[in-house]
């Protein structure tokens, strides 16, 4: 691949996991399609490449969310625990059955958990059962939230119960459609009612660890591409890094916005195998 063009990729990679980072996610999801459509990289290698660039991308938000404190270790051992074996079980289900039409009802899932972000402005109930607002108060721009800038979350029975249901979920949706997983566990935890400044540091801490175990497995596959890879994670780790550092700064109902605009397209992405797409 020509110089400028690794250049370009670089560049991509930096924006997607400038706004990735802020919300919680990877950014694999939107990796993923632009080195494909608007690069027109072979998929095998746009796989490896996004993969990588992922764990560098969540590698870097992790250690900034961790020197600002913004880490919530408990749910993030909550992520991990169930992601994984949500993982597993969707990728021995989907061999079983036909997978790409359930990564398409996982996609619209996906969408359904976007469209209740943006409708639902004023946050869910807490799991307790008490208005958020009561609780705890509002966000800077008016946002009822569980949890504010110190992630100090009640684990009750129930919000362990809801918290490894959505990482168990995300996962599964990840082993059926091979991407999405973050994006769900982050939005299903809003639409039960945790802040999203609650959860970023958590999400993207446990997105680390789950991410490396992929990226090294796909770094030793033949063809895989170096350079692009290299190129895509230098870019993205940066991006990260400036992204975490201003997550703060960014209003709740912007980031909400950017998350829940990143969840249509995921659900799209994966509703579109629904048609063969």
């Amino acid at each position: 691949m020509e110089p400028w063009l690794l250049l370009v990729v670089a560049i991509a990679g930096f924006a997607i996991a400038f706004l990735a980072s802020m919300v919680g996610i990877a950014g694999a999801i939107l990796f993923l399609p632009v080195m494909i459509l608007c690069f027109m990289i072979q998929p095998s290698a746009a796989i490896g490449a996004s993969t990588f660039a992922g764990a560098a991308s969540t590698t870097a938000a992790a250690v900034q969310y961790l020197a600002s404190k913004k880490v919530n270790f408990r749910l993030a051992v909550i992520f991990i625990a169930l992601n994984l074996p949500g993982v597993f079980f969707g990728t021995w289900l989907a061999g079983m059955l036909e997978s790409r039409a359930l990564a398409g009802y996982c996609g619209l899932l996906i969408i359904g958990l976007a469209i209740v972000i943006l409708i639902n402005r004023n946050g869910a109930r807490c799991n307790d059962g008490e208005s958020q607002s009561s609780k705890v108060g509002k966000d800077e721009d008016g946002t009822p939230v569980i949890a504010k800038r110190n992630p100090g979350l009640v684990f009750s029975t129930k919000f362990v119960a809801q918290s490894s249901t959505s990482s168990f979920l995300g996962g599964f949706v990840t082993g059926f459609g091979g991407m999405g997983g973050a994006t769900v566990t982050t939005c299903s935890m809003l639409v039960i009612g945790v802040s999203l400044r609650a959860v970023v540091g958590a999400s993207i801490f446990a997105a680390a660890v789950t991410y490396w175990s992929s990226a090294i497995t796909r770094a030793l596959m033949p063809g895989f591409d170096w350079a692009l890879a290299a190129a895509l994670a230098v870019g993205a780790g940066a991006g990260a890094v400036l992204g975490a550092r201003y997550h703060e700064k960014v209003k709740t109902s912007l980031l909400r916005a950017i998350l829940s605009g990143i969840a249509l397209f995921a659900g799209i992405q994966l509703t579109s195998l629904l048609f063969g797409f």
